[in-house]
């Protein structure tokens, strides 16, 4: 053989050769679902996240109400028990310039008014036996509770 038969039998076997390969691709290749877009998975992350947000709400929801129903219980029977030992006491303001009644158990708080020396007051009981060391809660007058400092409080005059 001469070299032009030679390179036309090399063409075509290499025609006979890519005319095979790609038969063999057709027969061979499955069909392909179109590709999901990114945006499409955006969206569907962000709307499970949506879900997962919204089911987060639903069950701190109903632990804030389980929640709020077992402090209602607890307050309910705790609160008699709490105060069972303690009784409200009258106490006179023992001080020549007046006694500030103020809106907590400090210097810090605010002054509702100033009470008169010699006005009576009614010492409340703190729950639990709770104590707070130099002051009282007290009412001065039906509506009136406030904080005051134990040492310009005395005893009422013992009734004859």
């Amino acid at each position: 053989m001469g070299k032009k038969a030679t390179t036309a039998t090399v063409e075509a076997a290499a025609v006979q050769n890519t005319d095979a390969a790609a038969e063999t691709a057709v027969q061979t290749t499955e069909p392909v679902a179109p590709a999901e877009s990114a945006g499409d998975k955006a969206l569907e992350t962000a709307e499970a996240r949506a879900a997962d947000a919204e089911q987060a709400r639903a069950d701190a929801e109903s632990r804030a109400v389980a929640a709020e129903t077992a402090l209602k219980a607890a307050q309910e029977t705790a609160a008699p028990a709490a105060y069972a030992d303690y009784k409200e006491l009258p106490a006179v303001v023992a001080a020549s310039l007046g006694l500030n009644l103020r809106t907590g158990p400090s210097m810090n708080y605010g002054v509702l008014e100033t009470l008169s020396d010699g006005a009576p007051v009614t010492v409340l009981p703190l729950p639990y036996g709770a104590e707070i060391k130099g002051w009282a809660l007290v009412v001065s007058k039906p509506g009136t509770r406030g904080w005051v400092m134990t040492e310009f409080l005395t005893e009422p005059p013992a009734e004859e």
